[in-house]
């Protein structure tokens, strides 16, 4: 009984309640609203008509619901309160429209606004529901009274929802209203933008596109459309899961039913893919209506988030310079904010920018018909900023002069524009060597004062913070390629400080810190962190100069965990007490409250294995987990002592790094106890922690081999190289797709151990995984007008695992390996021809775009291309060594004749060949050095196995293909095998093919190529031959001789032999007597015969000091080799020369004359003999009686 009298109390007081909330609000409704109290009052008391109320009294109560809705508005924004209450005007609107408010036309201005504010308020206060009730009332109500409403009121309300909390199906309830007839107009572009960009917000980019596709083909939508959707796109582009497979994305260009061409700009990304065509199709209607530089940004939006997301796969700076190609093609004129943001995506493709650049200043400004406009100050700062990225310093000064030269520009020099240079200086410093460092930082002090002194002028150019962090950069980079003088004269213009306390790095660092603290430029952590990593390259560093920095940086930005770790990475290069330094700045980071991170583990690792005490490093790790035994064993063993409570646990990425870290210094034991410990704690390796660990192996493989004795392999180095590079590959196997970096030095290191086998396995697996990152691309590529190669950096890992494979090759001779790897480089540049040639069908890849379609064109030029991916010119040359050195000349030979498109297109005189100058540069001479030593190795290999027809047709073949000399090295090589064979008129026939073929630049080519061969057939004892060559050189002009060069007292003739070797000498004298001396004197001319002198030298450029060659080795040849012999007489106070007297020659010249007279003699008998009938008769009978005696035996 009791129980039911206390349910009968509580119902009452709900009721109770209930009717008081009712009265509340309706005296809220008309307290709020006065007008419509009133005028209800005086239509209870006064009786009127419908129409008056609607006409005229319903006008006064919209006014006064217009201006208590903008009033709570207002409130709510600058107030920025969210309380209930502020919405009962929006509701006691709702009610009035619900219940009062009558339709009676079509178009009320005020109705409109009153409805919107109502909306705007309902949404900044999250009433979704109250949106929904007023939009649904509204269109019933106009639906029962035949009157139309705005479209407007239907775009705030979507725009209202999407502002509050309410899900996607009840924004798309709203939108299905729009299908009703009671919207007049009907639905326009700002309604459907609205709700694209509702759903956009709310993620579903499929929803949108949909909705696109019905509006653009209902021609519903403006040029703000697709700039909206495009927005929503960039947006979905989350991760690289949503990638476009191989099959997807071809079929996605099927589908869609198009030969867009835009498809050579198609990535990956099906977001940028979807764009292009949204892009295209838009085009097309009524003359670019829908297309603007904003649509063109939000494009390029699309392009920079794919960048970020999937890296190089999506090349995004090359989608920027293509996509800025096509524009220019279809004549469409582009803003200076979409140049500028075209400039910003190119990375360092700092050409292109220049290109874009160079093409802009070309705009006519009395005459603007260009389709670019003239660049501005942001436009120069966006390409000098990719020229800065590049390291690109010369272009980005030249920038900087031309904005200072030209007046068309009218914009002055700002920071961003120094800072780009200054970048630029540091970037080069960092790729240059030693001696360009020095003047690189020099030049960075010019460009500093440069800018000091324009504050005095007062512009825009001031030094800031990136300015300050760029120049400490630039003295980390170059401090220890300038020594101590040089720092001295590296003054900051406007400060003069006391250098006695420190110098050098330190005192510049001071100096630029200093200097910040007086212009009020803010120093912030990277301030500080440059600061440590300048002064800790310096070479008088002391503890005390790093924490005074640590200390100073503590009024800046307190107790920063960066800061502690570049002073903890400074205390590595400290030469007295290394670790000891080390724990102090460890222990001060623990006192200030820091754990100890992952980049703090990672420098006390490197400071470890720089303090030789790499074998500590697994005592640290198990430290940071808390073993106290190891922490006393890293206590005693370094010195450094770590709390587990203020540091991180260990994550595998750092275990990674330290194994790699070991593995590089060589221990091998830390490695194995720290992969232990992953295995302990049974931390996840993922497939990047394993690759990691895999390359790690392979590097230690590869540098243990090194040490390895090639002979013996038994100093341990080549057992433990073996492991190191099994366990590579081991591991790399448990991973399902390895980067091509990993089966790169995998591959290398099996190759450098003798796993064949292995290593082709990893040179298939990454060819296999290329192939099928390029087949996700259309093949039209290869046929863009403006061909960018895809997958660059791929290539060129590709190419480098080639070269070190072939190049092992070439150092063990291992030709089938060798041959085996040709096979599969051949086929992969087979298969990438096939996939990039237009409809799969050219066996050719179209290397050279535009390029006509003939197969011999296709030869030519193919292997010079730097994205070619098969046999290049250091590789044919290391196949031709591995052949030499296995002694296959057939294979060395079938190689070498590989070389001629490369031989053809060096000495090319057109360089414009073929109309594409632009895609090739002319092989450089190192290239040029390979092919000669090819050639070279080729005539070698030839001459060892004794092959002169090869070696001639090989000479032959240079010349034919090249029209150029061939190198002298290689000829000698041929004369020197076809001296040994005996085949001296070869050597003539050679040598004049050598020297007629076309020009050469090396004007001692003849000289050194004759010289080559007198010597050589000197040395196989062929005098007479050697006297030939000596001759036909003379006689052709190829060396300089004569005889009468000038006349001396008594009229005596002068041979000079200075600079001739001995057989040079040797020949020059025979020749002189032979040709000179018996050619020039008659029969009867004996008394016109003078002394001849031969100069042969003192010997002062012998081998033996003062000890002359020539002297006495002419005076034996007088003697033992002219009859009757020729005695010489040295001439008073010339020991270099020799006098043999008008007598001696005299006798010589008749002898041979006696000699010839009777050689002829008895050649006349002898042709007489031959031509008489008798001896005719003779020789016929003994032939006869021959061939009888032979048939009867």
């Amino acid at each position: 009984m009791k129980r039911r009298w206390m349910q009968f109390h509580a119902s009452v007081v709900i009721v109770v309640i209930f009717v008081l909330h009712i009265a509340a609000e309706s005296f809220a409704f008309f307290h709020a609203y006065p007008p419509f109290s009133h005028t209800l009052a005086r239509l209870a008391t006064k009786p009127s008509s419908n129409a008056q109320f609607s006409t005229q009294n319903q006008t006064e109560i919209l006014s006064s619901y217009l201006f208590n809705l903008q009033k709570s508005r207002r409130h709510v924004q600058n107030t920025h309160d969210n309380k209930p209450q502020l919405l009962r005007s929006a509701k006691s609107f709702a009610f009035f429209l619900s219940s009062t408010y009558q339709m009676t036309h079509d178009k009320d201005p005020l109705f409109d606004r009153t409805v919107i504010q109502a909306i705007r308020l309902a949404a900044s206060l999250n009433d979704y529901r109250l949106i929904l009730q007023m939009i649904q009332q509204l269109v019933d109500r106009a639906q029962d009274a035949g009157v139309s409403l705005h479209p407007r009121i239907l775009g705030e309300a979507v725009r209202g929802l999407t502002a509050s909390s309410a899900s996607v199906a009840k924004i798309r309830t709203v939108w299905n209203l729009s299908q009703s007839d009671c919207w007049k107009p009907s639905v326009g572009p700002l309604e459907v933008n609205a709700m694209l960009e509702a759903m956009c917000l709310r993620g579903k980019i499929k929803v949108a596109l949909d909705l696109y596709h019905e509006a653009f083909l209902g021609n519903h939508t403006d040029v703000y459309s697709l700039s909206i959707l495009f927005k929503g796109l960039a947006s979905s582009i989350q991760d690289k899961s949503h990638a476009e497979t191989e099959e997807s994305l071809e079929s996605f260009w099927i589908n869609t039913n198009t030969t867009t061409s835009l498809m050579p700009l198609g990535s990956v990304c099906w977001q940028w893919n979807q764009a292009l065509l949204l892009f295209e199709s838009s085009l097309s209607y009524e003359e670019r209506k829908l297309v603007s530089n904003p649509t063109i940004a939000t494009l390029l939006e699309i392009n920079q988030r794919a960048n970020q997301v999937y890296g190089r796969v999506h090349d995004g700076a090359a989608k920027s310079a293509l996509l800025f190609e096509w524009l220019q093609s279809r004549g469409i004129p582009l803003d200076v904010i979409t140049c500028t943001v075209i400039l910003s995506q190119l990375q360092n493709e700092w050409k292109t920018a220049l290109h874009i650049l160079r093409t802009m200043n070309e705009t006519i400004v009395d005459e603007p018909t260009g389709l670019l406009p003239e660049p501005n100050a942001r436009v120069y700062s966006a390409c000098m900023a990719v020229c800065a990225r590049a390291g690109r310093y010369e272009e980005t000064l030249q920038l900087l002069e031309e904005i200072k030269s030209n007046p068309r520009l009218n914009c002055d020099l700002n920071t961003v524009m120094y800072n780009s240079v200054l970048q630029a200086m540091v970037k080069n410093a960092f790729q240059s060597k030693s001696a360009q460092r020095k003047q690189r930082l020099m030049d960075m002090f010019d460009i500093f004062n440069q800018m000091n002194s324009s504050r005095q002028e007062g512009s825009h150019s001031v030094p800031d913070t990136v300015t300050y962090n760029t120049m400490l950069s630039g003295i980390s980079v170059s401090a220890t390629s300038v020594n101590v003088d040089v720092w001295k004269y590296a003054e900051v213009e406007g400060l003069d400080f006391d250098t006695t306390e420190s110098c050098g790095v330190q005192r510049i660092v001071h100096q630029l810190l200093k200097k910040m603290e007086i212009e009020g430029v803010a120093r912030d952590e990277r301030t500080y962190v440059h600061s440590l990593q300048a002064i800790a390259r310096s070479s008088n560093l002391h503890l005390e100069d790093l924490l005074s920095l640590v200390r100073l940086s503590f009024s800046d930005v307190g107790h920063n965990p960066r800061v502690y770790n570049a002073a903890l990475a400074a205390t590595i290069s400290l030469k007295s007490s290394p670790l000891q330094a080390t724990q102090e700045i460890l222990a001060k980071i623990m006192q200030a409250g820091i754990y100890v991170d992952g980049d703090t583990t990672t420098i006390l690792v490197d400071a470890l294995c720089a303090a030789n005490e790499t074998k500590s490093v697994a005592f640290l790790f198990e430290a940071l987990l808390g073993d106290e035994d190891s922490q006393r064993a890293l206590v005693e063993r370094t010195g450094l002592l770590i709390f587990s409570s203020r540091a991180r646990t260990p994550e595998v990425t750092l275990y990674v790094k330290a194994i790699s870290k070991c593995l590089l210094v060589g221990e091998y034991g830390t490695a194995k106890k720290l992969h232990e410990q992953v295995r302990s704690r049974n931390l996840p390796l993922e497939a990047k922690t394993l690759e990691k660990i895999a390359q790690s192996y392979a590097l230690s493989a590869i540098a243990t081999e090194r040490k390895t004795n090639h002979r013996t392999k038994k100093n341990g180095f080549f057992e433990a190289s073996l492991s190191r590079a099994e366990s590579a590959f081991s591991l790399l196997e448990n991973v399902d797709e390895p980067e091509l970096e990993s089966l790169a030095l995998v591959s290398k290191a099996c190759v450098a151990t003798g796993r064949f086998d292995q290593s082709q396995i990893c040179l298939r697996q990454s060819h296999i995984q290329f192939l099928k990152s390029i087949s996700s691309h259309p093949t039209v590529y290869a046929n863009s007008s403006s061909y960018l190669p895809m997958h660059r950096r791929d290539r060129k890992i590709i190419q480098n695992m080639h070269s070190s494979l072939m190049r092992y090759c070439a150092k063990t001779g291992s030709i089938s390996l060798a041959l085996r790897l040709c096979e599969d480089i051949q086929s992969l540049a087979a298969q990438i021809a096939w996939l990039e040639s237009p409809n799969n069908s050219s066996p050719f890849p179209k290397a050279i775009p535009g390029l006509s379609e003939t197969t011999s064109q296709l030869e030519e030029v193919l292997p010079v291309s730097r994205d070619y991916l098969g046999m290049n010119l250091r590789e044919w040359k290391w196949l031709i060594q591995a052949a030499a050195k296995a002694g296959h000349w057939k294979v060395c030979l079938s190689a070498f004749q590989m070389l001629r498109p490369y031989v053809e297109f060096y000495h090319k005189d057109d360089s414009s060949w073929l109309g594409h100058e632009k895609q090739f540069d002319p092989l450089p001479a190192k290239d040029y050095n390979i092919l000669c030593n090819a050639l070279g190795i080729t005539i070698s290999c030839l001459c060892e196995n004794h092959q002169p027809a090869w070696v001639v047709r090989s000479i032959d073949d240079w010349i034919l293909w090249s029209g150029h000399k061939p190198p002298h090295e290689a000829v000698i090589k041929a004369v020197r095998l076809l001296s040994s064979k005996g085949q001296h008129n070869s050597v003539a026939s050679l040598l004049s093919k050598s020297i007629s073929a076309g020009l050469e630049e090396d004007p001692t080519y003849e000289i050194r190529l004759v010289v080559g061969a007198i010597s050589t057939l000197y040395k196989d004892g062929h005098s007479v031959a050697a006297d030939d060559i000596f001759l036909l050189a003379v006689t052709n002009g190829w060396i300089p001789f004569d005889l009468k060069r000038q006349d001396v007292a008594g009229g005596a003739l002068v041979l000079d032999l200075h600079g001739m070797n001995l057989p040079m000498a040797h020949s020059a004298v025979r020749i002189a007597f032979q040709q000179g001396l018996l050619t020039d004197t008659g029969p009867n001319d004996d008394e016109s015969v003078n002394d001849l002198v031969i100069v042969t030298g003192r010997g002062r450029n012998s081998a033996l000091k003062m000890r002359p060659i020539l002297r006495p080795a002419v005076q034996r040849m007088l003697v033992e080799e002219f009859y009757p012999p020729i005695g010489t007489t040295s001439i008073p106070g010339n020991m270099g020369a020799l006098r043999i007297c008008s007598e001696d020659i005299r006798a010589w010249l008749q002898f041979q004359r006696q000699q010839k007279g009777a050689r002829m003699i008895e050649v006349a008998t002898a042709l007489k003999k031959l031509s008489s009938g008798s001896a005719l008769k003779a020789i016929l009978r003994s032939a006869q009686s021959t061939d009888i005696n032979r048939r009867d035996s």
